[in-house]
């Protein structure tokens, strides 16, 4: 059965957080809001990060300005995940004075324990 572009979406957002995650950033997920951003990311000593996930990479005009705005309003930084090839998460930052993505870091996606639960629900240390 092939999956939805939704299905596909989703599980990419899911791989962003879990590599983010491997790379030292703290991830919130937005899943299902339709917000400007799918995750938070949060590192000390870092900027905070508003992230679109795009499996192709393109990011609408509209779209743009309004990760932009928001990352502005919010002392962050709007930056778009894509996936280059498999086994990567590159990502981009998003500038207002060009149409073109900037390149910021490209991150191998590491393996997923096969008995991992679905770690967006739960936040790390916290008993549920």
């Amino acid at each position: 059965m092939a999956l939805t572009n939704r299905q596909r979406g989703d599980y990419f957002e899911r791989q962003v957080v879990h590599t983010l995650r491997a790379h030292g950033w703290f991830v919130i997920r937005a899943a299902g809001s339709l917000g400007v951003a799918d995750l938070v990311a949060l590192r000390k000593g870092n900027t905070p990060t508003l992230v679109s996930c795009k499996l192709g990479g393109r990011i609408p005009p509209s779209e743009r300005a309004a990760i932009m705005d928001a990352a502005d309003r919010a002392g962050a930084r709007a930056v778009v995940a894509m996936r280059p090839k498999n086994g990567r998460v590159l990502l981009a930052a998003v500038m207002r004075s060009t149409s073109h993505l900037v390149p910021l870091d490209t991150l191998r996606v590491p393996a997923r324990a096969k008995a991992v639960a679905d770690e967006e629900s739960v936040l790390p240390g916290v008993p549920t």
